[in-house]
């Protein structure tokens, strides 16, 4: 059994770059993966996809990659927008002789660093150029966090699975209790029907056909014997399925749906008290195991 949850974080360096991946894993009813790449890692986006489609199945993934270079300063690329620094003189010339101003146009009024204020001329750019060193670096990288979270997820499902196992076992209790009270059900429901008709004083009615009929559908109608059977039979395949090898999330979800129809079909039945409470026990167990079947890939 695999959680959607896990959470990791690995980094790798060569003597170019420092790279370091963090992979985080939700709960998603498919799998979408968001991307977080530096640009000049983009271009690695659907090789570091389908690496992951081979481990996840479903979850809401985000992937941030951060990087980090050591490249010297030096191969920087320096570069200078020596048109767009004329224009603005000329324009700025022009406006000084239009405006008289003295000394009219005189290039003096312009410092440089005025000039590299009023307009991007000055660009220093990072040598962006990948290598296939770093290429291979971003790669390793990512699939040995991959690998992590995946782990991680893993670690996460032999958990569910305990508790899960755990609040199986609590249910088939509550479960094995109503049966014991599954007579008890259909005598309550008869019993209430006599009440009503001995406290309108019609007594004498009990031994008519009609009546009796009515409490024979009674009783049919009280009767759990079904819902019981299938409420043990969904414990078993639910208990089968968390014990198997593959334990997908989307049957996990349909066994607990099972669940609880059936016992809120027993809840609807109940003339008893006591099956009331071990109703009303019974979903707060079967919504702890929706909670954590949520969880599951």
């Amino acid at each position: 059994m695999i959680s959607m949850t896990g959470y990791s974080s690995h980094k790798s360096e060569n003597k170019d770059l420092k790279i370091e991946f963090n992979i985080k894993s939700v709960n998603g009813r498919f799998l979408e993966a968001r991307f977080h790449l530096p640009k000049e890692f983009i271009f690695l986006e659907p090789e570091l996809r389908k690496a992951l489609n081979t481990k996840f199945q479903r979850g809401t993934v985000d992937i941030f990659c951060h990087r980090k270079s050591k490249r010297s300063t030096n191969k920087s690329k320096i570069e200078m927008d020596v048109d767009l620094a004329q224009k603005i003189v000329f324009e700025i010339s022009k406006l000084g002789k239009s405006l008289k101003l003295k000394p009219e146009g005189s290039l003096s009024e312009i410092s440089l660093m005025e000039l590299l204020k009023v307009a991007p001329i000055l660009k220093i750019q990072e040598e962006s150029e990948v290598t296939k060193p770093e290429v291979q670096l971003v790669l390793k990288t990512f699939k040995d966090s991959l690998d992590k979270c995946y782990q991680e997820r893993v670690r996460e499902g032999h958990s569910i699975r305990k508790e899960l196992l755990s609040l199986l076992n609590q249910l088939a209790i509550q479960v094995a209790s109503i049966k014991r009270q599954r007579g008890v059900n259909s005598q309550e429901a008869v019993q209430k029907f006599k009440d009503k008709i001995k406290a309108k004083g019609n007594e004498a009615l009990l031994a008519d056909q009609k009546v009796q009929q009515e409490i024979f559908f009674l009783t049919e109608k009280a009767d759990i014997a079904e819902e019981i059977q299938r409420l043990e039979e969904h414990l078993k395949n639910y208990k089968n399925l968390l014990l198997s090898k593959k334990s997908e999330g989307k049957k996990i979800d349909f066994y607990t749906q099972e669940l609880l129809r059936e016992i809120n079909t027993v809840g609807s039945k109940s003339q008893s008290a006591q099956i009331t409470n071990y109703v009303v026990e019974s979903k707060g167990l079967i919504e702890k195991l929706r909670e954590q079947a949520q969880n599951i890939e």
